[in-house]
């Protein structure tokens, strides 16, 4: 999956969830809407690519 994303112009993007201090997971996710159940979210942003992968 990395390989794939890394070689492909793709950008990524996720959530900005209410009453949370990272954009992504634990696991370096980008948080999925069903993760967001009773919590608002703000707004999408942009992740870097290495941001993705914990850099």
């Amino acid at each position: 999956m990395l390989k794939v994303l890394f070689s492909s112009k793709q950008e990524i993007y996720t959530f900005k969830v209410e009453d949370t201090t990272t954009l992504l997971t634990e696991n370096n996710d980008p948080r999925h809407p069903a993760s967001t159940y009773g919590k608002s979210i703000n707004k999408i942003v942009k992740v870097s690519k290495k941001q993705f992968i914990g850099f």
